[in-house]
């Protein structure tokens, strides 16, 4: 069970479509972010098999100016490596 005031993260989606992410201030309310990733289900899948899985989400803008919910371009690593 998770403590209120908790941060959810929940990754999904369809077995033959792109990996979703959803960011949930409070599991009862509608997500705050909800990030399609470029990388298939299946690949995210292919990872996960060899035991430990690491997504990173970078802002690909230059400035501090802008705050985190006005970033709408990011860059995606899976294990290191770009997948978009």
């Amino acid at each position: 069970m998770l403590k209120d005031g908790a941060t959810t993260g929940t990754i999904f989606g369809y077995r033959k479509g792109r990996v979703s992410i959803a960011i949930q201030e409070d599991t009862r309310q509608m997500p705050v972010f909800l990030i399609e990733l470029p990388m298939l289900t299946s690949a995210l899948n292919k990872e996960m098999s060899s035991d430990i899985v690491r997504i990173a989400l970078e802002s690909e803008t230059k400035t501090n100016k802008k705050k985190l919910l006005e970033e709408f371009v990011w860059a995606v690593y899976c294990n290191g490596r770009k997948v978009g």
